[in-house]
C-alpha cells in the first residue's frame, strides 16, 4: 500500500485515453450485449472512464483495482465493486456490469483505440512477457470473457468480432 517515500504510478495521457476508450466501449457493449437504456449506457461510460482511477494512488500495478474501488465506494459510486474486481479472472464477484467492464478493458488498447483480444494479449506479452503475472491473468480472463459472451450472445455476432 501507499507510503510517503514511494511515488504513485499516476495517470498519464495514454492511461487517460485508455480510460476514455474503455468508457466508450463499455457504453457500446451495454447496448449491444444487453440492450440497456441510454441512461444505463451512460453509467457504463462513467464506470469505464473511472476503472483505472486507482493508478493515481497505487505504487504497484496490482493495487490499482482495489484502491480505485475503495475510493469510489467511499464516494457512493454505484459500480465501485466492478472497479474493485475488474481484471481478476479468479474473482467470485460476478455481474453483467463487470463483464461489460472487463470486456471493454480487453478491447481497448493502451492508447484508447479499439483492439481485439488477441492483439491486446500480444501487447501485454510484449510489455511484460508471457510468464508474467499480468499476461497469465489477462489470458485467463480473456478465456473467461469469451466463454461468457458466447453464452449471452445467441447470434454469436459479438463473440465472433472480439476473437478476430
Amino acid at each position: 500500500m501507499m507510503n510517503d517515500s514511494t511515488p504513485a504510478i499516476g495517470m498519464d495521457e495514454n492511461r487517460l485515453r485508455h480510460c476514455r476508450g474503455v468508457g466508450m466501449k463499455a457504453s457500446e457493449l451495454g447496448r449491444t450485449l444487453f440492450g440497456w437504456s441510454d441512461d444505463k449506457c451512460r453509467e457504463m461510460f462513467v464506470m469505464g472512464y473511472l476503472h483505472d482511477v486507482g493508478y493515481q494512488f497505487a505504487q504497484e500495478q496490482s493495487e490499482h483495482e482495489e484502491l480505485g474501488g475503495a475510493l469510489l465506494r467511499s464516494l457512493g459510486f454505484t459500480y465501485w465493486a466492478e472497479i474493485f474486481h475488474h481484471g481478476d479472472p479468479d474473482s467470485n464477484y460476478q455481474s453483467d456490469e463487470l463483464l461489460v467492464l472487463n470486456l471493454a478493458d480487453m478491447l481497448t488498447s493502451r492508447d484508447g483505440s479499439a483492439t481485439t483480444i488477441p492483439a491486446r494479449l500480444t501487447d501485454i506479452a510484449s510489455r511484460y512477457g508471457v510468464e508474467s503475472t499480468q499476461y497469465v491473468a489477462a489470458k485467463k480472463l480473456a478465456d473467461v470473457l469469451v466463454a461468457q459472451v458466447r453464452e449471452i450472445d445467441g447470434s454469436q455476432e459479438v463473440a465472433s468480432r472480439i476473437v478476430v
